[in-house]
């Protein structure tokens, strides 16, 4: 139950979690750092997220569990959960990661201590993979100009382990993954943070992601693929929209972010049409 001095929210949005949401239960609610609200929105699931999520619920009083009278779509659970938090603290949590008892504590530490940083995060890595900061794109971003950290954010292709950071909420409260849903959104999304301060990587603690989400299958890209243009580059939307926050900035900056962002368009072209030919051999 929120009281006055509660200064983190934890959103978790799930569907059809029940397989791996009680072990995420029990590594959130073993935090070192107690005094949270954990607000789960239930996407209309149908299989026992629900009596799960009600059972927990009745025995935490921090829990608030909400259950969506119909599906909502993923990007539109995620922006609920964030539009209905009040604390100083905001990090969503996906019903398949797991956090060190320790997360919360440290990672709110360090904020407490540095208010020029945005968020922080622990080491991450996937369920089968290894703690690697550069792989997993959770590098700590703290370049003094903006376009050098975006510049920095840009080194390799990499997952976005950055995404499941403790952020300050006011920092990101205006953010609506609907209004970007495009391929690499959640990228844009830390890309828009660096823009406006520093990001941190720790030593201690650490986050497991789960793999069972659709940006770990080739998937993705029919589902983001809205006009003809995606065909040919899959990352357009991510070009134009990274290029509007480097406005005024060297065109040495420009000219790397371009480079970098044509060659990784130049492989999601390629995967995506093999992949589409793959499906339709099947068929």
């Amino acid at each position: 139950m929120e009281n006055s001095n509660t200064r983190v929210t934890i959103g978790m949005p799930v569907y059809n979690g029940a397989s791996t949401l009680e072990s995420v239960l029990e590594s959130i609610l073993s935090q070192t750092y107690q005094d949270f609200i954990l607000l789960i929105s239930d996407n209309a699931s149908t299989d026992t997220t629900e009596d799960i999520c009600r059972r927990y619920a009745k025995a935490d009083d921090r829990i608030t569990y909400i259950r969506q009278p119909k599906n909502l779509g993923a990007e539109r659970n995620f922006d609920y959960v964030l539009q209905e938090a009040r604390t100083e603290y905001f990090m969503w949590a996906a019903a398949d990661d797991i956090r060190s008892p320790d997360f919360l504590e440290k990672n709110l530490n360090f904020l407490d201590e540095h208010k020029d940083y945005l968020g922080s995060t622990s080491p991450t890595r996937f369920e089968d993979g290894q703690f690697d900061p550069v792989a997993m794109g959770d590098q700590t971003r703290d370049e003094s100009e903006p376009a050098q950290r975006i510049n920095n954010f840009f080194r390799t292709w990499h997952s976005n382990g950055r995404y499941y950071s403790l952020f300050r909420r006011e920092s990101i409260k205006d953010w609506r993954a609907a209004n970007t849903c495009f391929l690499a959104c959640d990228w844009f999304f830390v890309l828009t943070l660096l823009s406006k301060g520093k990001l941190k990587r720790l030593d201690e603690g650490y986050v497991v992601l789960g793999r069972a989400g659709v940006s770990n299958s080739l998937k993705i890209f029919s589902l983001y693929r809205k006009r003809w243009i995606n065909w040919l580059f899959p990352f357009y939307d991510l070009f134009i929209n990274t290029f509007s926050l480097l406005k005024g900035s060297e065109i040495k900056v420009k000219l790397r972010v371009f480079l970098f962002l044509m060659k990784i368009n130049l492989i999601a072209a390629r995967l995506q049409i093999r992949y589409e030919l793959k499906i339709r051999r099947k068929k």
